[in-house]
């Protein structure tokens, strides 16, 4: 049975973002944070030290409300650009929040859980990037 050539699918691209449009959306992702007033942020290029991410964005949210008001609020702000994220978690404990923006991957957590698991020394060899008052 022959298909009609308009049923035929076209190959699609699979464009790799380029390091600017990856940090462009880390950069929004950590104003969008910022205007919740989350603390201690800090944006790590891992993209040389691994796949599946160009950036990390770390930040501290002084308690469980205020994890969840961060996330919901990048969340919400991010919809209304149609960019939604591939995955979240944790956002109902509120005590590590994460945040899977594809380019870009939010943690939001509580500073004891940000002391215990330390996160910001994962990757030491990364380029921190300015955000926040330091941009």
């Amino acid at each position: 049975m022959r298909r009609n050539s308009s049923s035929r699918r076209k190959p699609e691209k699979h464009l790799t973002p380029s390091p600017a449009s990856s940090l462009s959306l880390a950069r929004e992702l950590a104003h969008l944070l910022e205007e919740k007033k989350a603390r201690r942020m800090r944006l790590l290029d891992i993209g040389a030290h691994c796949s599946y991410t160009d950036f990390v964005l770390l930040a501290s949210a002084g308690n469980e409300r205020h994890a969840r008001a961060l996330a919901e609020h990048l969340i919400e702000s991010m919809r209304e650009k149609k960019r939604r994220p591939l995955g979240v978690e944790g956002v109902d404990a509120g005590q590590w929040v994460l945040l899977d923006f594809g380019d870009a991957v939010v943690h939001i957590l509580q500073e004891p859980v940000r002391e215990l698991y330390d996160l910001d020394h994962l990757w030491p060899d990364t380029v921190e990037h300015p955000v926040g008052e330091d941009a």
